[in-house]
């Protein structure tokens, strides 16, 4: 038995060996049998539009001097992540959290080129596209619902913010998706940090510290660059870090932290219908910390959003509802429901790694369950939705940082091993495929 690294005073162990074969067995058991199932739905002439099935995107393999790039970081973050993360200062190690997941992202996009990291942006069923339809925001807003069927696909299937955020660049003199690329990317960077001090308030520095590398190193990065979902995450992230602050005592303080993550989930809710699930992680935090105070005030601030978006002539369901509509009417995919929640799950453990399947069941703080938890508890909810047939391992990129804490039980040795397999598979992912984001 091998004691977790970072796990002391938590009762963290780490099994025998057969157990992780095991799992990273059921792990590709579970991605071959969505490749299959989705090949054998092809051939029947199905359009699910996961061409290297369970992810959506297609099969091509890209080998060239790029690679060397995306290589060279991951073996630095593979070799250094677990020290930088044991020695560094706490504020330094969030600096360098944010820097290198950041840098990460962009690496991997790299390997196709520059202009490929914001030419996810700039596709024509993109939010950008949809900054043709503001005059103003509150006419936007007013008119989105009996405009809807005139947006871009992608417009259509969400709340309006992410386009007004757009907006907002274009009148500043950042137009464009090189922009749009840079906001979403520095945006997606600030999701470590936030998830590390969710972490530490919860679980300890100890876990945080743990979990830091996997997180920097994850493969769920290759869609962040560039994908507005990264700029969701981080919202939402800070949203979730703000109002499990505010749990700590009473105090001014703390009530600010609470109604400033209420009105950060609250504007979650209008990036992205589905991001309302995030609010189960500072619920299972309130609820364990008996601590409902920020609850309230948190409340408070998701309302003050709600209600003026519903002052400008959007209520929240009302959009929801034309969303849901919109999505079965522009969406072609065919197939069963079945085949839709085994591929996102697939493509779940493809993003997240063998290791998060790993340091999850391997988990045994109590206090990080509260986050590991809630992340699954939402990923649960929205895959039996039925709402997202695909494409989830770019829609559920707020969630599955939250999963990642998990890995902070793996500890001993194989944490470097571990690390090498996510690195790599991350990269092998990139190459192969060849995804639409």
């Amino acid at each position: 038995m091998e004691i977790a690294a970072g796990a002391e005073g938590s009762g963290v162990t780490t099994p025998s060996r057969i157990r992780p074969t095991f799992l990273v067995g059921a792990w590709g058991v579970l991605i071959t049998s969505a490749s299959l199932w989705g090949a054998h739905l092809r051939r029947s002439g199905l359009r699910i539009q996961l061409d290297a099935a369970p992810l959506y995107g297609r099969f091509d393999a890209r080998i060239g001097p790029r690679v060397v790039v995306v290589l060279a970081f991951a073996a630095i973050a593979v070799y250094f992540g677990p020290r930088i993360a044991r020695r560094l200062s706490w504020r330094h190690l969030i600096l360098v959290g944010f820097l290198a997941s950041g840098i990460w992202a962009v690496t991997l996009a790299f390997t196709d080129g520059v202009a490929a990291i914001g030419a996810p942006l700039a596709k024509r069923n993109e939010y950008l596209r949809g900054i043709a339809f503001v005059s103003t925001p509150g006419v936007y807003v007013h008119h989105f619902i009996a405009q809807i069927k005139a947006f871009p696909s992608h417009v259509q299937a969400h709340p309006p913010l992410i386009v007004l955020i757009f907006w907002g660049l274009s009148k500043i003199g950042l137009a464009g998706a090189g922009w749009a690329a840079v906001v979403v990317i520095l945006a997606w960077a600030s999701v470590v940090p936030a998830v590390l001090v969710t972490a530490r308030e919860i679980a300890g520095a100890t876990v945080a510290r743990a979990a830091f590398p996997f997180l920097v190193i994850a493969p769920f990065a290759i869609w962040a660059a560039t994908s507005a979902d990264a700029l969701f995450a981080a919202v939402g992230a800070w949203s979730v870090a703000l109002l499990v602050l505010a749990t700590r005592e009473s105090g001014l303080k703390n009530d600010l932290f609470a109604v400033s993550g209420g009105l950060l989930l609250g504007a979650t809710l209008f990036l992205s219908y589905g991001l309302i699930l995030l609010g189960f992680i500072p619920l299972l935090v309130s609820l364990a910390r008996r601590r409902f105070r920020p609850l309230l005030i948190g409340a408070l601030g998701l309302c003050l959003v709600v209600g003026l978006f519903g002052y400008l002539g959007l209520w929240w369901w009302d959009g929801l509802r034309a969303a849901i509509g919109a999505y079965h009417r522009v969406d072609p995919r065919q197939g069963s429901a079945a085949f839709f929640f085994v591929a996102n799950l697939g493509a779940l453990a493809l993003a997240v790694g063998p290791a998060c399947l790993i340091g999850v069941t391997q988990l045994r703080d109590r206090k990080a369950w509260l986050l590991v938890g809630g992340g699954l508890v939402a990923i649960l909810l929205a895959n039996l939705s039925g709402l997202s047939r695909g494409e989830v391992e770019r829609i559920w990129l707020p969630f599955v940082p939250w999963l990642m804490l998990g890995t902070s039980s793996i500890g001993g040795v194989g944490r470097g091993r571990w690390l090498t397999i996510q690195a790599t598979l991350a990269v092998l992912i990139q190459t192969m495929v060849r995804t639409h984001w």
